[in-house]
């Protein structure tokens, strides 16, 4: 019986030393340093990859926390996008300034509900807008390939700055009324801007 358990114990010892019997230290060396080399190689991967969706996610942090303020109307139904610039672009001494209003930061970086004010002013600068009433045309798109609110080109929306501060602008809707682009309907519509110059 002992021998019996004896030659049991010792098999796997013995399968174990036929293997690496066939393998000198030198062989045993190589292939230890190559498991090695593997696996740093495989840890500096999965730490670049890491580090690359860490950058990523910092960026779209860093984006977020550039987009402010926020546009609240009403047309058949409350809407309010997440954000609110207000633009002011000079065109040479001859030329009106234009000023606009809008939801996004830049037309690729548009979202729904998006809202776009635009106008041509006398002013140069925000600071002569504050408590001017501004005319001009309004379009607003509820969800992407829906159909356009719109003002007319010849019955204008008009736009009241509250307020001008820094680097914030407030204003609130004096009159307007939208037509759809699919069903011709016609809709008054209230609301306010607070938007972060660009």
């Amino acid at each position: 019986m002992r021998v019996v358990r004896l030659i049991r114990s010792s098999i796997p010892l013995l399968i174990v030393l036929i293997a690496v019997g066939g393998c000198d230290s030198a062989k045993l060396r190589s292939l230890a340093d190559k498991a090695k080399k593997a696996a740093s190689q495989g840890t500096e991967s999965i730490k670049k990859q890491v580090i690359d969706q860490v950058d990523s996610a910092s960026a779209e942090v860093q984006e977020t926390l550039q987009m402010a303020g926020k546009i609240t109307l009403t047309l058949d139904s409350p809407i309010e996008t997440k954000a609110c610039y207000a633009r002011f672009i000079e065109q040479g001494s001859q030329r009106p300034t234009v000023f606009e209003l809008r939801s996004y930061s830049s037309p690729d970086r548009e979202e729904f509900p998006a809202v776009f004010f635009h106008s041509q002013i006398r002013a140069k600068t925000a600071a002569e807008l504050n408590g001017q009433v501004v005319s001009g045309r309004l379009f607003v798109q509820l969800v992407a390939n829906g159909p356009t609110w719109y003002s007319l080109a010849g019955s204008p929306v008009e736009i009241k700055i509250t307020s001008i501060e820094d680097k914030s602008l407030t204003a609130e809707i004096v009159s307007a009324s939208l037509q759809n682009t699919q069903t011709g309907a016609s809709i008054d519509v209230s609301g306010s801007f607070n938007a972060v110059q660009q």
